[in-house]
């Protein structure tokens, strides 16, 4: 699968949560050429735990419907660990005007599956940028 892109996201690690062998095959594809770090965990509970041990990481696609902890449910917890770390909620189930009001406690942005790899490429774009300007604040 060849995916134009205009994003170099070297240096920058993105966690993918899924749980199904395919959808984390389609999304390593579509992000393994933005030069990202990419992590794998296959459920919430992984989630969690990858984010407690790795603090370094940028940004976190999570898909809703996982075995053991949902994806609302591990947002949350990983929210509660690292407050500034951005979540795009991902499912083909979404049920996008509870997530268009979604917690900010859960979530930052969604996107539906099937993916489209152009709007995942903005609103991961968005968001580590976003989360930038935020540190540069926080550090000047």
């Amino acid at each position: 699968m060849v995916v134009e892109h205009k994003y170099d996201w070297t240096g920058k690690q993105i966690l993918i949560v899924e749980d199904d062998d395919s959808s984390s095959f389609l999304l390593r594809e579509i992000l393994k050429r933005t030069g990202a770090t990419l992590a794998f965990a296959f459920d919430g509970e992984e989630a969690i735990e990858y984010v407690r041990s790795h603090p370094e990481t940028d940004i976190i696609l999570m898909d809703i419907h996982l075995p053991h902890k949902d994806g609302l449910y591990a947002s949350r917890e990983i929210k509660k660990i690292n407050p500034v770390i951005p979540i795009i909620a991902q499912s083909a189930y979404l049920n996008l005007l509870n997530l268009e009001s979604s917690n900010p406690d859960e979530t930052d942005d969604y996107v539906a599956k099937p993916i489209n790899p152009a709007l995942l490429f903005s609103k991961i774009n968005k968001l580590l940028e976003k989360k930038e300007v935020e540190a540069a604040k926080k550090n000047s």
